[in-house]
């Protein structure tokens, strides 16, 4: 989907992709048609971090493997800083609960 600047999506991606009870997950996290050069940080839901996932420039593409915890709500959230992107994000893998 498109992100304008300033803001954060949440994703409930356990009943997405099914990795119910996992306590985190690897996703592979790609950034298309930024109009401005930005960062996108990808948490789990909740306050945001202070570091990226990613940086780019304006009409780059760009993509980066993220591990992120995954909450027990089991979203996640993305947030683009500046400008308006297109984000695509596949889910890699999960670390199965202990």
């Amino acid at each position: 989907g498109n992100w304008s600047s300033m803001m954060s999506r949440a994703f409930n991606i356990a009943d997405a992709s099914g990795f119910h009870g996992a306590p985190a997950l690897v996703v592979n996290v790609t950034v298309t048609n930024p109009t401005a050069g930005s960062f996108v940080s990808v948490y789990p839901q909740g306050p945001k971090p202070t570091s990226s996932n990613l940086n780019f420039g304006p009409g780059r593409t760009i993509a980066n493997l993220v591990m992120s915890k995954l909450p027990a709500n089991g979203y996640l959230e993305l947030y683009n800083e500046v400008g308006s992107v297109d984000l695509v994000g596949d889910v890699i893998g999960y670390y199965a609960p202990t």
